[in-house]
């Protein structure tokens, strides 16, 4: 998953931490057919993408209370080991793509369902953890709100 890296962790980083009450929902795309549809436009006679947006989505949003029950479910933690934090300032309620134009002008679509994409991921981030290790400081960051308060996300 592209954004996986901010929510699937192992043992010792496994709590996640979703902002809100957990209701903002994401549109996640494994990183294969994100790489696939890429290719797919790069490949492409130039008279067909030449100057065009596509979106590359799954069409499927997913709130990040749903994403971390499933992330929680497949690593065997609890659900309550959840942790909810403050919204970050200028949080999006929903983001969902539309796919639509890509498969209609280059014949593209998703083709791992969210929980194969899920089960992936979070094989890699077992299977790679001198790789993502490093990186865990970057967890949280400092966010600085409209009124001078120092929030982590």
């Amino acid at each position: 998953m592209d954004a996986s890296q901010d929510t699937v962790r192992t043992r010792e980083a496994a709590d996640s931490s979703p902002c809100g009450n957990g209701d903002a929902a994401r549109d996640f795309l494994h990183v294969e057919d994100t790489c696939c549809a890429i290719d797919l436009i790069l490949q492409a006679s130039d008279d067909l993408v030449h100057g065009e947006t596509f979106n590359v989505s799954s069409g499927e949003h997913r709130s990040i209370l749903e994403i971390a029950s499933d992330i929680v479910g497949l690593m065997n933690y609890r659900v309550d080991q959840i942790e909810f934090i403050e919204d970050r300032p200028g949080q999006v309620v929903r983001h969902t793509g539309d796919w639509s134009k890509i498969n209609r002008v280059l014949g593209w679509k998703p083709l791992l369902s969210w929980k194969e994409g899920l089960q992936r991921t979070i094989a890699w981030y077992e299977q790679n953890r001198e790789l993502w290790s490093r990186q865990l400081f970057m967890r949280q960051i400092p966010i600085t709100t409209a009124s001078g308060k120092i929030i982590y996300h």
